[in-house]
């Protein structure tokens, strides 16, 4: 018998967020687990906590185009927030970006994103 291990790695990656109106400062932080072709990811959007502080991608305008790996087919994620006031879907397009349609509008808010899909890298 032959024992082929399933490559698996972790890391973490930097959402690039293009078509966002923010007001105040946002930071954006990721991590990921790849096991095989599947990859796990974790995306975590964190205001500055100046009240008035927003961040806002509505009508499907906001993208990251940063994923770790490159998808090999549509997929779909899931978006929350602290407060359980934000439950959101994310698409998932051939490639490496994403599209989420949320308004943030608390100046502690914290986003969370998580979601899975294949990849071929």
């Amino acid at each position: 018998m032959i024992n082929n291990p399933i490559p698996y790695t972790t890391g973490i990656w930097t959402p690039i967020p293009t078509g966002f109106t923010t007001v105040g400062t946002w930071t954006f932080a990721g991590q990921y687990t790849k096991i095989g072709g599947l990859v796990l990811f974790e995306l975590t959007i964190t205001g500055d906590g100046v009240p008035g502080s927003t961040i806002s991608a509505t009508g499907g305008g906001g993208t990251f185009c940063s994923l770790p790996f490159t998808s090999n087919f549509d997929s779909v994620a899931v978006m929350g927030d602290n407060n359980n006031e934000l439950s959101n879907s994310l698409q998932i397009h051939l490639g490496n970006c994403f599209f989420p349609t949320f308004t943030e509008t608390r100046a502690a808010g914290i986003i969370y994103g998580s979601g899975f899909y294949r990849t071929d890298s």
